[in-house]
């Protein structure tokens, strides 16, 4: 059976139980997202950017907080607190 034939909900937890997308870069990360109308239907989703939060504070060693702020959503956090972030722990070049 396909992802594409599955449900959104099963899809996003096929991907998040495989942990398959820690081994991919950004740019494949959403790629893979924007294959078909239901995989940029789930990139509309919160439990999508949670998703993405949690990838890359292990990727990238940063905190992501167990729930939700009051006010916030995923995907504010991601590109606002967590991106601008991402290299940090780099050091100088």
């Amino acid at each position: 059976m396909s992802l594409v034939s599955k449900p959104e909900d099963e899809v996003l937890g096929i991907l998040r139980k495989s942990e398959v997308l820690n081994y991919l870069t950004w740019r494949e990360r959403v790629g893979v997202f924007a294959l078909n109308k239901g995989g940029r239907d789930l990139l509309q989703r919160e439990e999508t950017w949670n998703m993405f939060c949690r990838i890359i504070g292990t990727v990238h060693l940063l905190y992501v907080p167990n729930i939700l702020p009051t006010n916030e959503n995923w995907r504010r956090i991601f590109f606002e607190m967590l991106w601008p972030l991402r290299s940090m722990w780099k050091g100088e070049q």
